[in-house]
């Protein structure tokens, strides 16, 4: 089984959206990671990479005596730095890499494939003792818009929405995943299992404003399929690059669990 994921890396929108990606959602994933007791000398593993900002946090977080690998099924954008290794493959169908690894963390991932409970249990199955498997995603809740000039902000952000849920749905990606993932952990014999949630405001132009607009551009016409009216998509762009425009961004659920030492 490969992963169906509606968005393409071969898309001139790909790098920009990535890029919003690691800006939204770095600050706190490199936060969580710093606050593990990462091994120096230790084998960390990032699938789906993106444009590999995970991984090469980690690399220059750990220097030289680690082992970082950085995979993904279209690798292009993830820049070389010293230390981490680049792997193309398709990180679902593949399996995982053989292990042990100290650490893996999956990030907008395991949602997107109908496999994310194999995914699991295969991923728990190759850490080391004492390793940690991170799953960062977004749930149910995508936010809305706190306030603005136009009227109709509300509105249109909401139709985006719901016509790109519809388009995820159609890939096999489960909005749900989320608030499951902590089951599954337990249920792949990982322990010391915890959940948290989060979500912040962005203002018009920044990062959690200007994806909205990107993914809508790469979408456009699969959104348009799935019921979006392209006169509300057209108004996307001006309200999110509005300033006085504030969305209250996707709640992020992480889920951390260890395998037994």
């Amino acid at each position: 089984m490969t992963m169906q994921y509606a968005l393409d890396n071969a898309r001139a929108t790909a790098s920009p959206m990535l890029d919003c990606l690691s800006e939204i959602l770095d600050e706190e994933t490199t936060g969580l990671l710093g606050g593990l007791p990462l091994v120096p000398t230790g084998r960390y593993w990032v699938p789906a990479a993106g444009n590999g900002s995970v991984a090469r946090w980690l690399a220059r977080t750990l220097g030289p005596t680690a082992e970082v690998v950085a995979s993904d099924i279209d690798p292009r954008h993830i820049p070389p730095v010293d230390g981490l290794r680049i792997v193309q493959r398709d990180d679902v169908a593949d399996g995982p890499l053989p292990g042990g690894w100290d650490g893996i963390p999956l990030r907008l991932f395991a949602a997107h494939t109908s496999a994310r409970r194999d995914l699991v249990h295969q991923h728990a199955g190759v850490l080391r003792p004492g390793g940690v498997l991170v799953d960062q995603e977004w749930g149910l809740w995508s936010g809305f818009v706190q306030h603005s000039p136009y009227a109709d902000a509300h509105d249109v952000y909401q139709h985006y929405q719901e016509a790109l849920r519809a388009v995820f749905d159609a890939r096999g990606n489960d909005a749900t995943w989320s608030v499951k993932a902590a089951e599954t952990f337990e249920a792949a014999g990982l322990v010391d299992v915890r959940t948290t949630v989060s979500a912040r405001s962005w203002p018009g132009g920044s990062p959690g404003c200007r994806l909205v607009t990107v993914v809508a551009a790469e979408l456009r016409d699969q959104l348009i399929a799935h019921g979006a009216d392209p006169v509300l998509l057209d108004r996307l762009p001006e309200i999110m690059h509005d300033p006085e425009t504030v969305v209250i961004g996707n709640a992020t659920w992480t889920t951390v669990g260890f395998a037994p030492a």
